[in-house]
């Protein structure tokens, strides 16, 4: 995972020097969803930013965007996350929770609406790639023997951003799990969710 987060951060710098109509910054944001689990004796679980627990609670990392044309563009975010995580056990009254912390990698296309690249509406939809660094139990009564979520999960990526200004957007990205997020033996998982993220461009200020 290391050798491709290197990747990743080596295609940024590199179009960040080379190309002009690449743009890069930071973004915060937060992240929440809810899911099916099919095994014996657990009928579901969730998960979302860990506001209020036992972890750092925003989603903060880096995004590049390359504009093709004037309607269609490249993008990719790349962000820690720490998530608070619930499954829920049959005729039990408490949920097992964890804090899970990883890195979301989101490689995207970009469809603008009005045809002018980085301003207003526009469409966005790609994959979610998970690399999971590190669980934590938070709950007490007990604990699992083995990791409980898997160390990588896909997701499918669709929704849509407004650009506010040079330097201010935000985006909401609905995501459907494609994978088994769950390393138990005998469990299968489907989840659904949603991102909301505030991206601040750097680029205006950097090229002044």
């Amino acid at each position: 995972m290391k050798q491709f987060l290197v990747i990743i951060i080596f295609a940024f710098s590199t179009l960040a020097v080379s190309a002009q109509d690449f743009t890069y910054g930071f973004l915060v944001g937060a992240n929440a969803y809810d899911g099916d689990i099919s095994g014996e004796a657990i009928s579901g679980g969730d998960g979302y930013s860990a506001f209020g627990k036992d972890g750092f609670p925003l989603n903060i990392g880096v995004f590049g965007n390359y504009q093709l044309n004037q309607s269609i563009g490249v993008k990719a975010n790349l962000f820690y996350k720490g998530n608070y995580k619930s499954i829920r056990f049959d005729n039990v009254d408490n949920d097992y929770g964890q804090y899970v912390s990883s890195i979301q990698f989101q490689p995207l296309l970009v469809f603008d609406i009005n045809k002018e690249y980085n301003k207003g509406f526009y469409l966005v939809g790609g994959l979610g790639v998970d690399f999971k660094l590190k669980e934590k139990t938070i709950t007490t009564d007990f604990a699992f023997d083995e990791d409980v979520y898997k160390t990588t999960s896909l997701d499918a990526l669709f929704g849509f951003g407004f650009t506010f200004s040079k330097s201010i957007g935000m985006e909401f990205i609905g995501n459907y799990g494609l994978s088994n997020s769950i390393a138990l033996s005998g469990y299968e998982t489907s989840t659904a969710g949603a991102y909301v993220n505030l991206y601040f461009n750097l680029t205006p200020l950097i090229n002044k």
